[in-house]
This record gives C-alpha cells, structure tokens and sequence, in this order.
C-alpha cells in the first residue's frame, strides 16, 4: 500500500514482513502487548522478536534455506 498524502495516516495491520519496510512507524505487538515501536531499520537492531519475524519470513520465501 503506498500513500502518498502526507496528511493523512493510514493504520496497516499485517503479518508480511514486506508490508513493514517503508512504513513510517511499526508497531511490534506480543500476545497483546506492544513490545517494539520504530522504523524497519532500526526494529531490525532494537527488536529481537522484530529480527526474528523477518527473518523466518525470509526462509519460508526462499524455501527453508540460509538467508
């Protein structure tokens, strides 16, 4: 989804990982709770649950492999 009105805000919720990369603002929620708020880029150094999300969707796209 892109939109290009900034003033505007869109509210995405999604479990692909792509979805994330060029939103503004994540939010990283467990079981509930929000655990993680930031870019892709920085959620990928902050947040091990974020980090691990990516990339186990990264294996089930490349077939089980190394990433």
């Amino acid at each position: 989804m892109c939109i290009r009105d900034r003033n505007r805000t869109a509210l995405i919720i999604t479990q692909r990982a792509s979805t994330c990369e060029t939103a503004d603002k994540v939010v990283v929620m467990d079981k509930g709770r929000i655990i993680a708020v930031g870019k892709h880029s920085d959620l990928l150094k902050s947040s091990i649950e974020y980090r691990n999300l990516i990339e186990s969707q990264a294996l089930k796209m490349n077939g089980g492999g190394e990433l």
